[in-house]
Formats: C-alpha cells, structure tokens, sequence
C-alpha cells in the first residue's frame, strides 16, 4: 500500500473538520442570540425565563459521554459510539497487513481507551 493509494483520506479529514467548525460557528450564532434577548429583557428590567437561562449554559453541562444528544438519553450513546469505532478498527487490523496493521490496531486501542474514559466519566458523574 503506498501513498498514492489513500489519497481520499485527507478529503474525509477536512470534512469532518469543516462540519465541526460549522457547527461551532452554529452554537456561537445562537448564544449570541440568546445574550441579545437576555439584554433586551435586562434593559427592560425583566427577568430572564428559565430556558433562556439553560440555552447560555447547556455547552458548560456537556462532556464527551454525549449525555446532552437528545432529550432522555443517559450517556451511553457515547460509550457505545466508541465500542463500535474500536472493533471496526481492530477488525480492519485483523484483515490488513503491513504497517497498516500496527496503526489500526493503535487506533482500535484509543478507541477502546475512549470507550472505557467515557463509561467512567458517565458513571462518575452527580446525578440531579
């Protein structure tokens, strides 16, 4: 396997990395909103409701046990999201060959690492 032959990676690399800092740019967009109507209603002398409140917040409640995804769900998406990733990696790992083996297997690793930091991270955190 040479370089030639993954020359799509870094296309899925920048992807990913441009859908990140999209949706960053989305999260800034609407805290800043939230804080504009939070000043509106100060400048007014109200006081602010609940779920603006929440909306300021929510970024400071989230971790990478991805308990925030969706209304219910408890923190397990994130453990599973990284169970799967590494044994997707480690199966990759079994079937190649070369250098590309030693590298799948470091990245099934990491997941596996991920998926354990995850679960510990879930478990160890207050519930409400």
């Amino acid at each position: 396997m040479d370089f030639f032959s993954l020359w799509w990676i870094p296309f899925i690399v920048a992807g990913g990395m441009a859908m990140g800092a999209w949706s960053m740019w989305l999260e800034h967009k609407r805290k800043e909103k939230a804080l504009d109507v939070m000043k509106q209603l100060v400048e007014s002398g109200k006081e602010a409701p609940e779920p603006l409140l929440h909306a300021l917040t929510k970024g400071q409640e989230e971790d990478w046990s991805m308990g925030g995804f969706g209304s219910g769900q408890s923190g397990w998406t994130g453990v599973a999201f990284f169970a799967i990733l590494s044994v997707g990696f480690a199966v990759a790992a079994w079937f190649s060959d070369g250098r590309a083996t030693n590298a799948f297997w470091l990245v099934a690793g990491i997941m596996a690492a991920m998926a354990v930091l995850t679960a510990v991270s879930h478990l160890s955190r207050k519930k409400p």
